[in-house]
């Protein structure tokens, strides 16, 4: 069953994962205005099921500490995706 949290999630993979050569392990998941808020554990079950980690700014930690855990996933050879809601 397609859901908005399943096409959110494909939409941030296939930013992440590009074709243009360029490596990449980390994308930022900008939302000024927060909309997207509500919707980011369904997001993040998505994510998972593809061994891709959601780290959100204040759910996940301060920004040292989600930096801190980036530098575990990607040490690791993992992917991340970090959400930044409005305030």
């Amino acid at each position: 069953m397609v859901t908005l949290a399943r096409t959110l999630a494909e939409d941030l993979l296939a930013a992440l994962i590009h074709e243009d050569g360029a490596p990449r392990s980390v994308l930022l998941w900008l939302d000024p205005d927060g909309q997207f808020t509500r919707l980011r554990d369904a997001v993040a079950g998505e994510l998972q099921a593809t061994g891709t980690k959601l780290l959100a700014l204040g759910q996940s930690g301060s920004q040292f500490e989600i930096k801190m855990r980036l530098f575990e996933i990607e040490g690791a050879g993992g992917m991340a995706v970090v959400h930044l809601p409005g305030r």
